[in-house]
């Protein structure tokens, strides 16, 4: 094994437990799931260093070339999927703010509809005396 396949498998596993540790310290940001994700993503390039031939059966078993070639066209599809997936949630995020924004413009509409009556919460105390 050469120098560069044990400074590079060294940083792959050094990533799994930065990612593990990042993961574990944000466990409301970042679900489980993620670590899994990573340490997968991690591990397998490790692998790929480790054993380049394999990597290259890999390859000439789908009908490519190069095993290095394998691993541009999986980045490729991986970051394609990644962006498709974040276009996504900001458009989800972009509705969830449009209806918020509608949302609280209506109830300030509201308020300084009827400045002299104040607006009253759902189950306020007021509103118990009142019913009796």
């Amino acid at each position: 094994m050469t120098t560069f396949q044990l400074v590079a498998i060294a940083g792959c596993l050094g990533m799994i437990f930065l990612t593990a540790a990042v993961v574990l310290q944000r466990q409301k940001v970042a679900p489980r799931q993620v670590l899994l994700l990573w340490g997968l993503l991690w591990l397998v390039a490790a692998a790929a260093l480790a054993v380049p031939d394999a990597m290259t059966y890999l390859a000439r078993r789908l009908g490519i070339g190069r095993g290095a070639d394998v691993l541009l066209y999986f980045a490729v599809l991986a970051g394609c999927t990644a962006a498709f997936r974040l276009s996504m949630a900001q458009r989800r995020l972009e509705q969830q703010v449009t209806v918020l924004v509608r949302e609280l413009a209506i109830v300030r509409a509201e308020a300084t509809a009827t400045p002299s009556a104040p607006v009253k919460a759902p189950g306020a105390a007021g509103d118990a005396e009142a019913r009796l």
